[in-house]
């Protein structure tokens, strides 16, 4: 044991071998006495000064900039045609719906309708929704292409309804539908049956 004070019931003490505390009422020739007074063994609070703990900060986030806002403009959209497109239905009068069927020989006789040239679209018995034809593009492989377009210039804007069938499967092919040059709607799938769609358009030429 370290330590150098002890008490006792006869206010000294000394200490055996073994560091166990004796008390003694006689003292020990050897050693003079010392009269160790009394002390308060309770122990007293200690005031300490508050540890200021380092206040950690979240990093300050960075502004984000948002980019302005296009303001809407009144102009119509204008789309360069492809090349095979060399008539467009003018809709600048058209205040009722019009419509346009397949039951003739050809895409001739209606709507101007435009195919590629390459892998051609055409007018088949063999499949339809209403009536007794429909148009159907050519088959196509990897890397291939047969395209159907409609050209339709208007200042008001319209829609375009039509019934679609696919027999398409990703990756080999696909089917897609484009307006301006943008793909509006596609599948990459066979639909089970016609699926009835339709399409805004934008006022436009």
């Amino acid at each position: 044991m370290n330590y150098n004070k002890c008490l006792s019931n006869s206010d000294s003490c000394t200490y055996d071998s073994s560091g166990n505390v004796n008390p003694m009422s006689t003292p020990h020739p050897s050693v003079t006495p010392t009269h160790v007074p009394r002390t308060n063994t309770t122990p007293r609070p200690t005031s300490h000064a508050p540890t200021t703990q380092p206040t950690t900060r979240a990093p300050t986030p960075k502004p984000i900039t948002i980019p302005p806002t296009k303001k809407p403009t009144s102009s119509p959209t204008t789309y360069t045609l492809p090349p095979v497109v060399n008539s467009a239905i003018n809709a600048n009068k058209i205040t009722s719906v019009i419509e346009d069927d397949f039951e003739r020989s050809s895409l001739e006789g209606g709507f101007p309708w435009h195919t590629s040239t390459d892998f051609p679209w055409s007018i088949v018995a063999t499949e339809k929704n209403s009536g007794s034809k429909s148009a159907r593009s050519s088959p196509v492989g990897r890397g291939e292409q047969s395209d159907l377009h409609i050209a339709i210039s208007s200042p008001l804007g319209g829609a375009l309804y039509f019934y679609l069938k696919t027999e398409v499967q990703m990756p080999h092919s696909g089917c897609y539908v484009n307006i301006d040059g943008f793909s509006k709607t596609g599948y990459t799938y066979s639909t089970n049956g016609w699926v009835d769609l339709n399409l805004e358009i934008e006022p436009g030429d």
